[in-house]
């Protein structure tokens, strides 16, 4: 997974141990976060839903509208002159209460992508899902405060199909890791056609630190700051512990 001394520390001070107790926000931006919400990136957790709300602020795409699955709010947007392709992350329940997220891809080219990462027995209902999804955020869009330029065309999704996608990665029904591989999606196929991307724990740690790092993160030296403070101090501590036991 290969992290250099600045994400060492911050992988230490999120999920190590830390030289004293300490309730504090890790992310401030226009969604703060704290340790609780980065517990849900460790192995074996489903990712909490601010853990996406970070990663919007990453600035992965012009507008995304989140939590869809039963209404459209919550519209996150900027202008949208060159906004080429919008990530939709839709949220269902299955029949047991578990939550389970897929993503859908609206892409400027004329196209819906639907990913997926677990099988799909609903196949009809999603597609039809996306389909709604690029309408509305067509009647969205007819608004031109969403354009910085007279001159750009309003979005139309009336020559749009949808695309198929290969070699997506099928995980199993009882699994919990299909947060994971959204955020991987938005933060990584943006501009990447390429959606057979690979997971597993290490990137976990890896969205987790980027999200700590990030520009978006008004207090990310703040907490850089404290991360190797934490790590040089459990050295030290360490080492005192080494020395007595000679």
């Amino acid at each position: 997974m290969g992290l250099n001394g600045d994400e060492v520390a911050i992988a230490s001070y999120l999920y190590g141990n830390l030289s004293h107790k300490v309730d504090e926000d890790i992310v401030f931006s226009n969604v703060n976060a704290g340790r609780q919400e980065f517990k849900s990136l460790m192995p074996g957790n489903a990712i909490d839903s601010k853990v996406f709300d970070m990663t919007y602020s990453l600035g992965c795409t012009n507008i995304i509208p989140k939590y869809v699955a039963a209404k459209f709010n919550n519209i996150h947007t900027g202008k949208v002159d060159y906004l080429k392709r919008a990530f939709i992350l839709v949220s269902e329940h299955d029949k047991d209460g578990h939550e389970h997220w897929y993503l859908v891809v609206i892409d400027r080219a004329g196209v819906f992508i639907l990913l997926e990462p677990r099988p799909i027995e609903t196949q009809f209902k999603r597609k039809r899902n996306a389909g709604e999804l690029a309408i509305f955020l067509e009647k969205m869009l007819e608004d031109r405060y969403y354009y910085e330029f007279e001159t750009t065309p309003n979005f139309s999704t009336d020559d749009f199909r949808f695309r198929e996608t290969e070699f997506l990665p099928k995980l199993d029904v009882e699994a919990n890791d299909s947060g994971l591989w959204v955020a991987s999606w938005m933060i990584g196929c943006y501009d990447n056609d390429d959606f057979d991307i690979k997971v597993n724990d290490g990137t976990r740690m890896k969205i987790a630190v980027s999200l700590v790092l990030k520009d978006h993160n008004i207090i990310n030296q703040t907490i850089i700051s404290k991360a190797k403070k934490n790590l040089e101090q459990l050295d030290e501590d360490h080492n005192c512990d080494s020395n007595y036991a000679y």
